[in-house]
């Protein structure tokens, strides 16, 4: 199933769900050029209590293990009692504000005072659809 558009994600994520798994995220998911900027990247959580879409600024470069960060931090995040999509939005702000203290195409800025992946402020704009 090729996913060009949002709804192809959305539909997608519930084939997914279809098969057993209660929750799907899609991280840098296709979203409507005509409301979103080309500038944010957009993830979708799609759960038992419903769908959402958080788009964060778009942080340019590459970098290594930034997937593995968020999905260590939203793991985190439920494991304190978040719901998914709160968890999702906490992760890509920490996910963001590390990316943001990194120099281009380096390690990862784990290790900061006070640490980023536990005190970044929410960014981005969380919204139900």
């Amino acid at each position: 199933m090729p996913i060009i558009t949002e709804a192809d994600a959305l539909r997608a994520a519930e084939q997914l769900r279809a098969l057993g798994p209660r929750t799907v995220i899609i991280t840098t998911a296709p979203s409507d050029s005509a409301t979103t900027p080309n500038d944010v990247l957009t993830t979708l959580v799609v759960t038992d209590q419903g769908r959402w879409r958080l788009t964060l600024p778009k942080c340019h470069g590459e970098y290594t293990g930034t997937g593995d960060l968020f999905a260590a931090l939203v793991l985190g995040a439920r494991s304190r009692g978040d719901p998914w999509h709160v968890a999702v939005h906490r992760a890509g702000s920490a996910v963001g504000a590390v990316l943001s203290r990194t120099r281009s195409n380096s390690e990862l800025a784990l290790i900061s005072d006070p640490p980023l992946v536990t005190t970044a402020p929410l960014i981005g704009h969380l919204t139900q659809i």
